[in-house]
């Protein structure tokens, strides 16, 4: 679709041009009077100056045509990829009021813990107290986030790399599954969620997703007695930040399940973990450097 700042620039163009070869026509014409066939030469001078002013004008209104129709294209594009991007984020609805807090306040933590002008041992002190505050909030949000996504009942954990790096410890549950007297230690060689994840299992590397756990059958191994009955369905994602030699440091584990099976769904879920584990990480090493600079045990 042509516009119309398009023919009107084209005009312009055109009628500088036309002008311009008036006046020199004009201009060789006075001087022709003095000579006829001077006269006749300008004359035809003249006339060739304009119509080639006429085709560059046509050829300039035929370029911004095709231009306009480029851009009315890429603009049609670029709204229809709008479109299937909103689309996919719509069944999030109001999830992104508890994303946008556990994103606020990892900020309000990593200021304090990151302010220079207070002294290390200041700031390594309120680094155990900050770190227990955000996690159990971030924890929370996040379950608030997949109860409007998923399932109401779906719950929320955090566990965290023994020194042993054989096991893992759960530091974190959200408010409403805290107390379901479930293990708190579990070796990861017994857990094929942590297992895959850490050995790097092909597809397995940046997180464990199944919505469907007893159709796995013995490919499914968990040590948390009876799990069956208390979920059927988990996502569980790697807290984790990159090393020089390409590897990655894995501080512990994000994890959310379902008694439901088909809840989750993998391109949104996944990824809304993916940032939030993310976080946990940049926080968790910011608490370790902080332990370290002071001399106290990570």
């Amino acid at each position: 679709m042509e516009s119309v700042g398009s023919k009107a620039k084209a005009l312009s163009v055109f009628s500088y041009v036309a002008g311009a070869a008036s006046i020199v026509g004009l201009f060789l014409s006075g001087i022709g009077l003095f000579s006829e066939p001077i006269h006749g030469s300008v004359y035809l001078g003249s006339q060739c100056l304009i119509t080639l002013s006429l085709i560059g004008a046509l050829t300039y209104v035929l370029v911004l045509r095709e231009r306009a129709l480029a851009d009315a294209k890429q603009h049609a594009e670029l709204l229809e990829v709008l479109r299937k991007q909103m689309k996919k984020l719509e069944g999030f609805g109001n999830g992104y009021e508890y994303l946008h807090k556990i994103f606020h306040e990892l900020r309000s933590a990593f200021m304090k813990l990151s302010d220079v002008t207070k002294p290390i041992a200041e700031r390594s002190g309120q680094a155990d107290v900050l770190f227990t505050q955000f996690i159990h909030r971030a924890v929370d949000n996040l379950q608030k986030v997949f109860a409007l996504t998923a399932d109401p009942q779906c719950r929320v954990c955090v566990k965290q790399l023994r020194d042993d790096a054989k096991s893992v410890e759960t530091i974190c549950r959200d408010s409403g599954s805290e107390g379901q007297n479930e293990p708190e230690i579990a070796k990861i060689e017994e857990n094929t969620d942590f297992h895959n994840i850490m050995r790097k299992i092909r597809g397995y590397e940046r997180y464990f997703y199944c919505n469907d756990l007893l159709a796995l059958g013995d490919l499914y191994e968990n040590s948390t007695p009876n799990w069956d009955e208390r979920y059927k369905s988990t996502i569980v994602w790697p807290i984790r930040g990159p090393l020089p030699n390409r590897n990655y440091d894995v501080a512990g584990f994000l994890c959310v399940d379902s008694l439901k099976t088909d809840v989750f769904d993998e391109k949104k879920s996944v990824q809304v973990g993916a940032a939030v584990a993310d976080i946990l990480y940049i926080l968790l090493d910011c608490v370790a450097k902080l332990k370290k600079e002071k001399g106290e045990p990570q």
